[in-house]
């Protein structure tokens, strides 16, 4: 993980500005380092708050990746059901995109 914020500080010294194709890939290296148990949900929230802050709206997909990510965080004890509340809420507010409770 820290090669891969690594190349995002590289970036953001070179000035090239990251694509949603940058952030789906840190965000499989997240998932990846999951599985070894040295990856965490803020990961995923810190790849969203860049991909905000360059302008970068997040897909579907990118929010598929960061669920993803929470699942296995809340495997290892690491998230929580807030997490989880907060980035459905967060997808909501996207506006094109539905997301429906199940109980």
């Amino acid at each position: 993980l820290e090669e891969g914020r690594a190349v995002f500080q590289w970036m953001k010294e070179n000035e090239v500005t990251p694509d949603k194709a940058t952030f789906m890939s840190f965000l499989s290296l997240c998932s990846n380092c999951a599985r070894r148990n040295r990856s965490t949900f803020e990961d995923g929230r810190w790849a969203l708050g860049e991909m905000k802050r360059v302008g970068v709206k997040p897909s579907m997909q990118v929010y598929n990746g960061v669920i993803r990510l929470l699942a296995k965080s809340l495997a290892w004890d690491r998230g929580s059901a807030q997490d989880l509340q907060d980035l459905l809420a967060e997808i909501r507010e996207q506006g094109d995109v539905v997301v429906e409770r199940m109980t």
